[in-house]
């Protein structure tokens, strides 16, 4: 699901881009009339970053540092029932 939302905000990221340079998309855009070129494109780059963020940070930072520290739980079988779970 993060990938997917990573994809959408990073094309919306490169359409905010392309609107100073092609005047159809600006046009497409509701964009205010006096807000410079240069706050768009640096609002889009700003949304194509935050989306390549998404793309590449599939599981998080949180859940990253957590299973780095605490270790991979793995079960501890009794039969072919879980009994519990140990760290690895």
């Amino acid at each position: 699901m993060k990938k997917v939302i990573g994809y959408i905000v990073a094309l919306a990221g490169v359409v905010l881009v392309a609107a100073p340079i092609i005047p159809q998309v600006a046009y497409a855009l509701p964009i205010p009339e006096g807000m410079p070129d240069l706050y768009v494109t640096i609002a889009g780059i700003a949304l194509v970053a935050l989306g390549l963020a998404f793309l590449v940070n599939r599981g998080g930072v949180v859940d990253r540092v957590r299973n780095t520290r605490r270790g991979k739980e793995v079960p501890i079988y009794e039969g072919k029932e879980v009994v519990g779970y140990r760290r690895h």
